[in-house]
């Protein structure tokens, strides 16, 4: 079985439209990652045997660097030329260190992703994690509901002191469990 490896990184140069000159990504002030400046874009394993064995994976990055796509495709379909998906995250990120986490999965009948399942995490002006709130996809409304949440208190320093567990129920929160950590 061979196998064909590739890697695909955002281009290191970017053009000049007013000089047509060549411009290295460092020279334009844009934060970048590992490689030498190179950020990977994707990077794809081709079973040339068996297409269906094959995996892709595909980055796509913030202004600043981070990571706001990763994809994740399993087998490429021959006939069609297109690859399968398995499934996507994308990341939303906000002044003061507050993000939404979305996970994907493929509808194979649609061809196409469909949310499974979102999570907020809420930080404080000390960066310290205030709660982390689950949602999940409901088919029948077509809409995320809420299924679970962590709420943090700390009293001093960067480790929570109480975490207490709550679910969604009947329209409210319901405390399934507290925890008081000693530090």
């Amino acid at each position: 079985m061979k196998k064909v490896i590739s890697l695909s990184f955002v281009c290191a140069l970017a053009l000049n439209l007013f000089s047509l000159e060549l411009i290295p990504i460092k020279q334009m002030g844009e934060p970048y990652n590992a490689y030498g400046g190179l950020r990977l874009d994707s990077f794809v394993v081709m079973d040339e045997v068996d297409a269906s064995e094959s995996y892709k994976y595909v980055y796509q990055y913030s202004s600043d660097g981070r990571i706001i796509v990763q994809s994740y495709y399993k087998g490429y379909n021959s006939y069609t030329k297109r690859w399968i998906g398995s499934s996507k995250e994308e990341y939303t990120y906000y002044p003061g260190g507050s993000t939404i986490f979305r996970n994907y999965t493929w509808d194979t009948a649609t061809g196409d992703w469909t949310l499974n399942r979102q999570v907020n995490d809420n930080y404080d002006s000390n960066g310290h994690n205030t709660s982390t709130i689950y949602f999940d996809w409901d088919n029948s409304t077509n809409s995320l509901i809420f299924s679970s949440k962590k709420e943090y208190t700390y009293s001093s320093g960067t480790q929570p002191t109480i975490i207490i567990s709550s679910t969604w129920n009947n329209s409210k929160w319901v405390n399934t469990e507290k925890n008081r950590i000693s530090i």
